[in-house]
């Protein structure tokens, strides 16, 4: 399939408020501590923690490798994102190249292989088709997938002049409208496009201060964000961009 490159300029912008954060590391978006403030089963939140995952009774695969004495190690991945989108549960595991798809009982249903270019991912979120949108450790643009694994294309790229440019992308989630809400350290706003790459608008909130630092994106109905200095705080908006 043909790769295409969203670079859209000329769309209609909203304000551009700023949002404080920071980057942060792979296990802030495991969902620990997002989900811990929420359950698992509320409306519009797709992030699943680890021991919910551990509830299910779903496996950690076990990686081999060779030990300097020659005999072989066996120890298992570390969940670092799950989301769930309907009835299934959507698992990737550090290092893998696929990610690996579940039912509400914990059985593992599918694989979905992963292109050699996406390796360590930050992120990724799912639209009602069941195309998947990876941030991708490294880069500044977001890769859009087939619910097969198929590149369909990217969105955003790196740059500073521009408001649907990506400088420290961190974190993502799509709305109930598919819309693609990208948490952007660079300009600290929440830039929105639409799933097939078109720039929309950015939102935030200046008022916050530098402390509440936002980490992490989810939901649907209402955007939420979790940060703050300790980690714990959690902030709401509409998929306008307008704090609840």
């Amino acid at each position: 399939m043909d790769r295409r490159q969203f670079i859209l300029s000329g769309s209609a912008v909203a304000g551009s408020l700023a949002i404080p954060m920071q980057s942060f590391a792979m296990s802030d978006i495991s969902g620990d501590l997002f989900a811990a403030k929420v359950k698992d089963t509320a409306a519009g939140n797709s992030r699943l923690s680890a021991s919910k995952i551990a509830r299910l009774g779903i496996q950690a695969p076990l990686k081999q490798v060779t030990a300097p004495g020659g005999h072989d190690v066996s120890f298992p991945l570390t969940m670092r994102i799950a989301r769930q989108y309907q009835e299934n549960i959507y698992v990737w595991f550090e290092t893998e190249s696929v990610i690996r798809t579940y039912d509400q009982q914990g059985n593992e249903q599918n694989t979905i292989a992963l292109p050699d270019s996406v390796s360590l991912i930050k992120d990724f979120a799912l639209d009602s088709m069941g195309n998947i949108f990876i941030l991708n450790g490294g880069q500044h643009q977001i890769t859009w997938l087939s619910h097969q694994g198929d590149i369909l294309g990217y969105i955003g790229d790196f740059g500073i002049d521009l408001a649907e440019q990506l400088n420290g992308p961190t974190s993502l989630t799509l709305d109930s409208s598919d819309q693609l809400h990208v948490l952007n350290a660079g300009s600290r706003t929440v830039k929105v496009y639409k799933n097939n790459g078109v720039f929309l608008f950015e939102y935030g909130q200046p008022r916050w201060g530098k402390q509440r630092q936002l980490l992490s994106l989810d939901g649907k109905e209402t955007i939420s964000a979790s940060g703050g200095m300790m980690r714990d705080n959690r902030w709401h908006f509409t998929p306008s961009g307008q704090i609840q």
